[in-house]
C-alpha cells in the first residue's frame, strides 16, 4: 500500500490553484447534503476539498484517506488527519469522493466499502466524470477507467445498498470545453492553468446558471450523487 505514487500530483496541484469556484461548489453541495460531524475524504489527493470545508466549519472532524504517501505529507502539512485507509471498526457520518472512482477498476467495491464505513442514516456524495464520449488524452494521462453515465453510476450506488437523494449532471457547457480540449489536445499546462482560471472566473458560472435551468438533467461534464444508508 504504501509503495503506491499517483503520477498526476502536478495537475492537482494546477487544478486546485486554477478552479477555486468549481471546487468550492462540489464542497458547499456535500455540506449541505448533511451536516456531519464526522467525514471522509475518500481520495483527498492534496487535501483541496478537505481544506475548503475545514475553513467553512472548524468543528468538523475529516479523516483524509489517500494512498499516495507524498499526498498524505502534504495533507498533514495543512493540519488535516490523513491515513492510507479506513480506520479499523470506526463509523462516519459522511463519506465524499471526488474526481476518484474512476480511477479505480473494481468501483463497486470500493462503493460496498462505503456503505459499511457509514454508520445508519449516513450520507454519500460522490462527484465523477461523466459521459464516456468526451474520454480524451487527459483522461488517459489522469490514470482513468472510465467516464460515468448517469444509469452506470446510479445502478452501482444502488447495487452497494444506498438510497439515491439526488443525482444530475454538472457543468453542462463543460461538456463543449472538454470536447474542444479532446480534439484539440490541449494538456494541462502553464497556458492551460490560465485556461482553466479563465474558465472558473468567466465560463462556470455561466455554465452554473445553464444547469440550474434544466440542462443538468440532460448533460454535463460531470456527475455528482448523493445518497443515504437507510
Amino acid at each position: 500500500m504504501g509503495g503506491f505514487q499517483y503520477t498526476g500530483l502536478t495537475e492537482l496541484e494546477k487544478i486546485e490553484s486554477s478552479l477555486r469556484n468549481y471546487n468550492s461548489f462540489i464542497v458547499t453541495k456535500f455540506m449541505k447534503h448533511c451536516q456531519a460531524l464526522s467525514v471522509v475524504d475518500f481520495g483527498a489527493g492534496i487535501g483541496t476539498l478537505s481544506s475548503i470545508w475545514k475553513k467553512l466549519n472548524k468543528n468538523v472532524s475529516i479523516t483524509c484517506v489517500e494512498l499516495d504517501q507524498n499526498q498524505i505529507r502534504i495533507i498533514k502539512e495543512r493540519g488535516l488527519a490523513a491515513r492510507e485507509d479506513f480506520p479499523p471498526g470506526l463509523k462516519f457520518d459522511y463519506i465524499f469522493t471526488s474526481n476518484v472512482l474512476e480511477h479505480i477498476k473494481d468501483d463497486q467495491s470500493t462503493l460496498s466499502s462505503f456503505f459499511n464505513h457509514l454508520k445508519i442514516n449516513g450520507k454519500l456524495g460522490v462527484f465523477v466524470p461523466a459521459n464516456q464520449f468526451l474520454f480524451s488524452h487527459i483522461d488517459k494521462k489522469l490514470q482513468h477507467f472510465r467516464r460515468y453515465s448517469k444509469v452506470e453510476l446510479e445502478e452501482k450506488v444502488r447495487k452497494a445498498g444506498f438510497k439515491i437523494d439526488e443525482c444530475y449532471f454538472v457543468d453542462s457547457l463543460g461538456v463543449f470545453a472538454w470536447l474542444f480540449i479532446k480534439v484539440f489536445k490541449i494538456e494541462i499546462s502553464p497556458e492551460g492553468s490560465n485556461l482553466l482560471k479563465i474558465y472558473d472566473k468567466i465560463i462556470w458560472p455561466i455554465s452554473m446558471t445553464f444547469d440550474y435551468l434544466g440542462l443538468r438533467y440532460f448533460f454535463g461534464k460531470n456527475l455528482l450523487l448523493l445518497a443515504s444508508k437507510i
